[in-house]
């Protein structure tokens, strides 16, 4: 090795050594490596975002009481010794339908307007949930991260198979001051974590996030598709996948048809 490439790599370890010592930071930046921390930041600066706006968003199932105040009452009541609080409130109506199915081509009302007013239909899976109050602390919001398996209808994002998105309900569970508050939105249950669903979303306006309703939000097990929803269950029985996606495929078609 020659006197000049000798110096040369003295020099460098003197300067990664100082760097070491100065500044992890500049260390990273000499080596070409981006901090680690630097996404994660980015992320959580997007999420507490999201956060914010979805919070807003869900403010429409307030109640007037916060959960703190709804706590301090319970823990002043006499004989109230069970930690858990229950607030229901529901913003869903049962689906009114004028038009028999024999005279809309063999699709239902009910898919017709669902995938009339959806921005975004897909078939994915919940992979896990955050619950938080809205706004006014009085009710709460659950946002489930869902890997997408199909896309069916897409009207505003380039949204592909395999990404993750987040869908976002009325309701959830929460400890809050040691108390197991539980917020229900009676019209259709919690999804369940690992399980498929054709999700007919709405897409949340100023984030990238999209709201589920009960009536436009079917479980796939086993083969076979049922609505979520309490309040159509009545109405729409259970159906073999392959003809619920037939039939949602030709409301698909017809609702692109009608914006041609």
């Amino acid at each position: 090795m020659s006197y000049n490439t000798r110096l040369i790599y003295l020099s460098r370890y003197v300067l990664v050594t100082a760097l070491v010592i100065s500044s992890p930071k500049s260390l990273t930046m000499v080596l070409g490596l981006a901090p680690s921390s630097q996404a994660n930041q980015t992320q959580t600066a997007a999420s507490a975002d999201r956060d914010a706006v979805l919070a807003r968003y869900f403010d429409v199932y307030s109640t007037g009481f916060s959960i703190e105040q709804r706590i301090q009452q319970q823990s002043q009541a006499v004989g109230k010794s069970a930690e858990a609080i229950e607030i229901t409130k529901s913003l869903e109506s049962e689906f009114q339908q004028h038009v028999p199915s024999s005279k809309l081509g063999g699709v239902s009302p009910l898919i017709l307007s669902e995938v009339a007013n959806s921005d975004l239909i897909v078939m994915g899976t919940p992979l896990d949930a955050r619950t938080l109050p809205i706004e006014d602390r009085s009710f709460l919001f659950t946002e489930y991260s869902v890997r997408v398996e199909r896309v069916f209808s897409n009207d505003r994002h380039g949204i592909l198979p395999g990404d993750t998105i987040v869908i976002a309900r009325g309701g959830g569970q929460l400890t809050v001051q040691g108390f197991v508050v539980k917020a229900v939105e009676p019209a259709f249950d919690e999804f369940r974590l690992n399980q498929r669903y054709i999700f007919m979303l709405r897409a949340i306006p100023n984030s990238d996030a999209y709201r589920a309703l009960g009536s436009g939000t079917f479980a796939v097990d086993n083969e076979i598709v049922s609505t979520t929803s309490h309040l159509e269950e009545r109405k729409s029985p259970r159906r073999k996948l392959d003809d619920f996606l037939s039939e949602l495929d030709l409301a698909v078609a017809r609702k692109h048809s009608r914006k041609n």
